[in-house]
């Protein structure tokens, strides 16, 4: 049989087969029959019922799940019937790639949908990839679990196998794992090289694919070896089942150029969900921003503003693209039912689809479009980049291009103002014994302290900041020494600094850099107790996070990890911010920056030095990352993002002793004001 070793279709030497063939009659009939064996594996599609129809029949929403509880109905959510119906049982394609904004049922409507159809109709092998795997464990304790409940299909889980049956164990149905008869549904994160690589998946789903990391493996664990890109394995997974596997990928895009789902919808056929116009018919997408024939940008959803800047609900609309008529977002019940997908180009891949879809699809009940003009106020009608990137990729469903180019340093210089910055008495021997102080700014409430290492010195700004994050420069102070000896100078001079009061106002929070000395820093911080030692790493931005706090290594000291990336990007809003008539403001203007009249040039020069470059990384992916040109400096960049990082982190541990789980700002200033009364 050592002809047979490869399916006949992959036969290389034709010649040498059909002369073994022709002296060994046996030899031939055994491989007709190979082929005929071959040939009976490819499966047909059987028509069973599609997923939509199974969740008409079968699923009852709990109000833990949603607004809108009860009866599953695709009248609701319309435009999800034509990507799940693809992962049924009888249709041709293969793969889905949705990319989304949030609230616009896609975990209910396609991923829960078919979970539960497979478990009931169609078993076989199903991994269920989260972003990580707390949130897989979660997903299939809250949502999957509920799912099977309301759907009635629990007596099928959990099927016994003979050891589970010996020691009386549900062997089957645990955190990670749903057995039912003839499959079983695993749930993993990313970062479960054994499990990706493992046994065959017919079954393929992927949840928040622009959460997972490139690689995985490699130095950070210390165990294992990079094993390559998480969605590669997984995929590879289902190379047993080709011509009968579904595999969906599901995301809110990210960053554009290193977005996965923005590139998986790309490699699609890009539909997007057409509507008609209640007044003319005339089928539209729905569009948060055009460009007219000259360029200039259109803004279909129109509203209003009252004296104070506030939205005006009732003056929400949209705008018809064809006649110029107004739809409100009642009319969601009318319009949604009548759209229809449209491909928008020829997919890479046969039997791949791609679809895109923004909030403002939103169902009546969920997001309204009064909503979402709130959310683009919040961001200062796309001046704030911070909250305008949370936006564009949650509310728009779109990657977003950073917009990483550094503000001009002399349109921040030219509002430099009327004060001096504090400045430091120092001895004969260097030794700091006074400060020269400037008057506390009205609206300051904070004082942080953000601070870079050098060899041969200690460069560091001393900030106030007031509610929206209007910031004062009170001072930028260069403290020369050896900072490679503990005992220097440099630092004592710096431990005199934060432990003193500038414009009145305790320090409340410093963030020293540990990138270049880190024992030197950690046993600095250690004796300070408003310090922490801190450095840049571009894997905290990955859980969505500003910063994130954990022990030093054989030490009490706690090391702050900063996603310095975005912590850039939101200080370079601030910079551009301006007063509307070039002056500075007399009341608070949201991240406005304020210096003082004696900071040279070089100050300004060196907070913009930075910028933002495209690279592709080892992987191929187009990735932005920040670029020094050669020549430039950046100290007085690098000590306001750690003195912004000082602020988030003192935020942080306000809400903390609150028991908030988010970040409320409010509260935060309210806190900071009651403790500058006190400390007055």
């Amino acid at each position: 049989m050592q002809l047979l070793k490869h399916s006949p279709t992959h036969w290389t030497d034709q010649n040498e087969v059909s002369y073994q063939l022709r002296i060994n009659p046996e030899r031939a009939r055994m491989a007709e029959e190979v082929i005929q064996l071959f040939e009976s594996a490819i499966p047909e599609r059987i028509p069973r019922m599609m997923v939509s129809e199974w969740a008409e029949e079968k699923r009852v929403l709990p109000p833990s799940l949603t607004s809108l509880p009860g009866p599953f109905r695709w009248k609701v959510v319309p435009y999800m019937r034509e990507p799940v119906d693809c992962l049924s049982e009888s249709s041709p394609i293969w793969g889905v790639a949705f990319c989304k904004g949030v609230q616009i049922c896609f975990t209910t409507a396609v991923l829960e949908n078919w979970i539960g159809y497979v478990i009931d109709a169609v078993p076989g092998a199903m991994l269920f990839v989260s972003g990580d795997a707390k949130m897989a464990e979660a997903s299939m304790e809250l949502r999957i679990d509920n799912m099977i409940e309301s759907a009635n299909i629990g007596d099928k889980i959990a099927a016994q196998t003979a050891h589970a049956r010996r020691t009386g164990r549900r062997g089957g149905d645990t955190k990670t794992r749903k057995e039912f008869p003839g499959g079983y549904l695993m749930a993993i994160g990313p970062r479960s090289g054994a499990r990706l690589r493992g046994f065959p998946i017919r079954f393929l789903a992927f949840d928040e694919v622009d959460a997972y990391q490139a690689e995985i493996g490699g130095a950070e664990g210390g165990k294992t070896a990079n094993e390559g890109d998480p969605i590669a394995l997984a995929v590879g997974r289902t190379a047993t089942y080709e011509h009968n596997r579904k595999i969906l990928y599901g995301s809110t895009p990210t960053i554009s150029g290193a977005s996965r789902i923005d590139d998986l919808f790309r490699r699609g056929d890009q539909r997007y969900y057409y509507v008609p116009c209640k007044h003319c018919g005339e089928m539209q997408r729905i569009h948060w921003r055009i460009e007219d024939d000259d360029g200039h940008a259109v803004y279909p959803l129109k509203y209003e503003k009252d004296e104070m800047g506030r939205l005006i609900p009732d003056s929400v609309h949209y705008e018809c693209q064809a006649c110029g008529g107004h739809w409100i977002n009642a009319d969601k019940a009318r319009f949604l039912q009548l759209g229809e997908w449209r491909p928008t180009a020829e997919s890479m891949e046969v039997g791949f689809r791609s679809y895109h879809i923004s909030t403002l699809y939103s169902p009546i009940g969920q997001q309204s479009w009064e909503s979402v003009c709130q959310r683009w106020l919040d961001t200062r009608e796309g001046k704030n980049i911070a909250m305008l990137r949370v936006f564009v990729n949650q509310v728009l469903g779109e990657s977003f291009e950073e917009r990483g180019d550094a503000p001009e340093a002399p349109m921040i210089e030219a509002r430099k103002e009327g004060y001096i910055a504090e400045r430091l008495v120092v001895d004969d021997a260097g030794r700091v014994t006074d400060i020269l102080q400037v008057d506390r700014p009205d609206r300051a409430v904070i004082c942080t302290i953000g601070v870079d290492i050098q060899t041969d010195r200690i460069e560091c700004e001393v900030v106030a900041w007031g509610r929206d994050k209007e910031s004062w420069s009170l001072g930028y102070h260069i403290l020369p020494g050896d900072t490679r000896q503990p005992a220097d100078t440099c630092w004592t001079n710096l431990g005199n600094l934060i432990a003193s009061r500038h414009a009145g106002m305790p320090v409340f929070a410093a963030l020293v850099d540990s990138g270049f000395l880190a024992p030197q820093a950690y046993l600095f911080c250690a004796r300070i107790g408003n310090a922490l030692p801190s450095k840049g790493d571009d894997k905290v931005s990955t859980s969505r996070k500003i910063y994130q706090r954990g022990k030093v290594e054989g030490s009490k000291v706690d090391l702050v990890r900063l996603d310095v990336g975005h912590l850039k990007l939101e200080l370079y809003s601030h910079l551009r911010v301006g007063s509307p008539d070039g002056k500075s403001p007399t009341k608070t203007l949201r991240g406005y920056c304020h210096f003082p009249l004696d900071y040279p040039s070089s100050h300004y020069q060196q907070l913009t030095a930075e910028h933002q470059v495209k690279r592709v990384g080892r992987d191929g992916k187009a990735r932005l990352s920040w670029y020094l040109p050669p020549g430039r400096r950046n100290e007085a960049l690098d000590c306001r993002v750690y003195a912004l990082g000082a602020l988030y982190v003192l935020a942080g541990a306000v809400c903390e002793t609150r028991g908030l789980e988010q970040l409320d700002w409010a509260q935060v200033w309210d806190d900071a004001e009651e403790a500058l009364l006190i400390n007055a």
